[in-house]
């Protein structure tokens, strides 16, 4: 594995914000269908815009604790490839 990990993390958007007056401002009569509609299609994308985002951050999550993994095992090979070296010199040194 190279040290490309992190590059592949991607840069989010702000969420997208409910533009309906239904939700900030509720009526007290009943809303017209044309309105409820909109606000329908609205949540429904928001949902999708949601779901994009989390499956992304899922994606992201996945790349960083490979590259931990991967950076956990090269520390670990390279005290296990010191330690060996170490041994190999301290057995080597008794026999001179």
């Amino acid at each position: 594995m190279s040290d490309s990990g992190p590059s592949k993390l991607v840069h989010y958007s702000l969420p997208l914000v409910v533009r309906s007056l239904l939700l900030k401002n509720p009526p007290e009569d009943v809303p017209l269908v044309d309105e409820l509609e909109s606000l329908h299609s609205e949540l429904n994308l928001l949902r999708q815009k949601s779901l994009e985002r989390a499956k992304k951050a899922g994606e992201d999550l996945r790349t960083i604790e490979q590259y931990f993994a991967y950076l956990k095992y090269a520390t670990w090979s390279k005290e296990h490839a010191i330690e060996k070296i170490n041994w190999k010199r301290r057995c080597t040194s008794f026999l001179y």
